[in-house]
């Protein structure tokens, strides 16, 4: 699979208007997303997640992603969440995050690319912290 030349920012994305936009884009040959949490306050990355799962073509963009202040704040509340509950519910949420991602595909193979040290280490962490926001 070969990266197009032109990347879909998501920086202004707030409702499905643009989705529809990059679907015109991905007709003519954009397979890139550029997305961040910090993008309409994570609402592109909403956007984007829900079209990569309606679509069926998550095989086929590259979606980049970049760390923010809004991550952070979410990983400072995500964790402060998950340390104040109960140690067998810490224990159950973290024992579905890995299942979640074996039942998503997550780690199939050229899905990521690990630019640091470690990073491969943020998925399973991620998801524990999508489980607490659920």
């Amino acid at each position: 699979m070969m990266l197009s030349e032109v990347v879909q920012g998501t920086a202004l994305w707030k409702d499905e208007s643009f989705v529809q936009a990059f679907e015109v884009g991905y007709e003519r040959g954009v397979n890139f997303i550029d997305t961040s949490p910090a993008y309409t306050n994570g609402q592109a990355k909403k956007l984007v997640g829900s079209y990569l799962k309606r679509s069926g073509k998550l095989n086929k963009l590259f979606v980049s992603n970049k760390i923010s202040f809004y991550n952070e704040y979410m990983v400072e509340l995500g964790d402060g969440i998950l340390n104040g509950l109960p140690g067998g519910k810490q224990a159950s949420l973290k024992k579905k995050a890995p299942e979640l991602i074996a039942e998503r595909g997550i780690l199939s193979p050229g899905l990521h690319f690990t630019y640091w040290k470690g990073q491969e280490n943020k998925i399973e962490k991620t998801y524990i912290r999508y489980l607490v926001t659920q």
